[in-house]
């Protein structure tokens, strides 16, 4: 079969408007076609009911070669193949199925987008904990995270050349049209008023600090799947309604100063990307954060009582039977957890506020003899192996 002329990989990075630009390549993949470019949605390629292509890099059994030869059977006249996964950003332990892919085309380019570290930090940490899948504090968390950006250049330097990689920064004073779907389609000489559907929504909303606290601390409930959602879409509600569902709201998670360090500490590194890769001097042109008055008086407990029991005073308006199973778990937590003082301390005030303000713990402490001891065999196993 004949190859694509140019094949464009979209890495990422996490945290840079990946999953909007997906859904919009999904959504108009058919007028991307007309333009000669191929949004492949081969089963090997796509799992059903998403628009990324995550499966080409998760599941080491989809076999790389029948992979390509599924996106070429799409191919049709298209002379273009885009693939877009953030998980390529850190695609490093298995080169032979990028070259797989590689053999799909003439030519390899690569796209990635840039976003300022401190703001890429506290947002990868957000979407770590509303995953589940953190319970550090985001001091401990930037150990599991590359923040020098060279590192990340280099590797896919040394597989397609550095002449082959886009760089873009994540800033809305860079974007082409000022939106980051005319931006992407800049590197292909289009734009969104020629036809493309754009969405009108998308709403991921930020967490604020108190509810991001808290939200990493019931992480350590170890809570089934149902459980976890309903409390992570009560307290998403809950930051709607606090207006903190702009794409580039501050998490309010890194001080000030904390974040100044950042950008100093990656200024060079950023720089030299710019030089590199955009012909300029700087890759960040945003204005730094500025200190507030909030700064001086910033709260070192971000989850005081107080926030603690605004929070549960809404989740009981909203669900009381959730709270009501929450504190079965925070109660069972509390007796055989084995984390420090501070989880310790803020899970039982947490469990002494429920039971403050929930109107029927006395009837849920009797119907929940046995559901506590079910709870409590279950966090065993997982806490202690």
């Amino acid at each position: 079969m004949e190859k694509f002329e140019t094949l464009y990989l979209h890495i990422g990075t996490r945290k840079t408007g990946t999953t909007v630009l997906q859904n919009f390549f999904y959504d108009n993949k058919e007028l991307l076609m007309k333009k000669g470019i191929l949004y492949p949605t081969s089963d090997l390629l796509m799992r059903k009911g998403t628009t990324h292509h995550h499966r080409v890099v998760e599941n080491k059994r989809v076999d790389g070669i029948r992979t390509r030869e599924q996106i070429l059977e799409e191919k049709s006249k298209a002379k273009v193949c885009l693939i877009s996964s953030e998980i390529l950003e850190d695609f490093r332990d298995n080169t032979d199925r990028l070259q797989e892919l590689f053999k799909l085309a003439v030519n390899i380019k690569v796209i990635v987008y840039l976003r300022r570290q401190d703001s890429y930090l506290e947002s990868l940490y957000c979407q770590k904990i509303k995953m589940r899948r953190c319970k550090s504090d985001i001091y401990d968390f930037e150990d599991e995270v590359c923040l020098d950006y060279c590192i990340l250049l280099d590797f896919w330097s040394g597989l397609v050349g550095k002449e082959n990689i886009i760089v873009r920064p994540y800033e809305k004073e860079h974007f082409v049209g000022a939106n980051i779907f005319d931006d992407f389609l800049s590197i292909f000489n289009l734009r969104s008023v020629e036809g493309f559907r754009i969405l009108k929504s998308f709403s991921n909303p930020s967490l604020d600090s108190a509810a991001l606290e808290f939200r990493r601390l019931v992480n350590f409930l170890e809570l089934p799947r149902d459980l976890h959602v309903k409390v992570g879409r009560l307290l998403e509600v809950r930051s709607l309604d606090l207006g903190k569902d702009k794409t580039f709201s501050d998490h309010g998670i890194l001080t000030t100063q904390e974040k100044i360090t950042y950008i100093k500490k990656y200024e060079e590194s950023n720089n030299s990307i710019a030089k590199e890769f955009l012909k300029t001097d700087v890759l960040f042109t945003a204005e730094l954060p500025r200190f507030l008055d909030k700064d001086k008086d910033k709260e070192t407990d971000c989850l005081s009582v107080a926030r603690i029991e605004e929070i549960v005073k809404y989740l009981l308006d909203e669900d009381s039977d959730l709270v009501s199973i929450l504190s079965i778990y925070l109660q069972v937590y509390l007796k055989i957890g084995l984390v420090d003082e501070y989880v310790m301390d803020k899970m039982n005030i947490m469990f002494q506020i429920m039971n403050t303000y929930n109107e029927n713990k006395k009837s849920i402490f009797v119907s929940s003899m046995f559901k506590r001891y079910w709870i409590y065999l279950k966090m065993k196993r997982k806490l202690h192996g």
